[in-house]
């Protein structure tokens, strides 16, 4: 009778450990499954299509982009985000970044984007294609889902420079500080200036006298 109620004791004993590693091994599924669940792709749009903005508003709101829930399995005050911002047909390779996180929409002022425009190389006053995208992920960079790319075209406007251009459009350096002296109409082309756009003028030299002076001419032989 002893070895009867010991054999049932040892098939409870069996069932209820059995029993009892199914629901950790289900629990541990459903743990899993919520902690790396996989999100979706964030929708983006932005306010405006074409920006042309002029100089005078260079610290004004130019576009504010925004993003739907990419709704990964953690609290969304934690998700990251990547906006990132290159020329048409580059495919992102040469992106600018911006690294936020819980934010659902983020603004630029004209003169980053400007600046942003002109490091590409854009010209001054003629519209360019931007294409534009947010990169979502976990909070430690995990399950990086990308956004459409929304395309926007962009108008670099001429920085306003500080001192007067020449209205001749050139430049030509006379001095001591320089190999030609005071001399004046000075050797070109190695003294004059070469014009890269309508305010940037470049000159390479092979180098300067130190502690000696020099003088920007806007004609070449006038001291006017």
């Amino acid at each position: 009778m002893k070895k009867i109620f010991k054999n049932l004791f040892i098939v409870s004993l069996s069932v209820g450990l059995f029993s009892a590693c199914s629901k950790t091994d289900n629990l541990s599924k459903v743990e899993e499954n919520s902690i790396f669940e996989a999100g979706v792709s964030p929708v983006m749009t932005s306010s405006v299509a074409a920006i042309a903005p002029a100089p005078a508003d260079s610290n004004n709101v130019a576009v504010t982009f925004n993003w739907t829930s990419p709704k990964y399995a953690q609290d969304p005050s934690l998700y990251k985000y990547i906006l990132e911002i290159d020329s048409t047909g580059r495919n992102f390779s040469k992106a600018f970044k911006k690294t936020m996180v819980g934010n659902l929409s983020t603004t630029m002022i004209a003169k980053d984007l400007n600046a942003l425009a002109l490091s590409y190389g854009f010209a001054f006053n003629t519209a360019y294609d931007m294409d534009v995208r947010i990169v979502s992920s976990y909070g430690n960079n995990n399950e990086k889902l990308s956004s459409n790319t929304v395309k926007v075209k962009y108008t670099p406007y001429l920085i306003p420079p500080k001192v007067a251009l020449p209205i001749t459009g050139k430049l030509f350096l006379v001095g001591d500080a320089s190999q030609g002296g005071w001399n004046n109409p000075v050797p070109v082309p190695t003294q004059q200036f070469t014009r890269l756009n309508s305010s940037e003028f470049t000159l390479t030299l092979n180098g300067m006298l130190s502690g000696k002076e020099y003088l920007l001419l806007p004609v070449n032989g006038d001291w006017s």
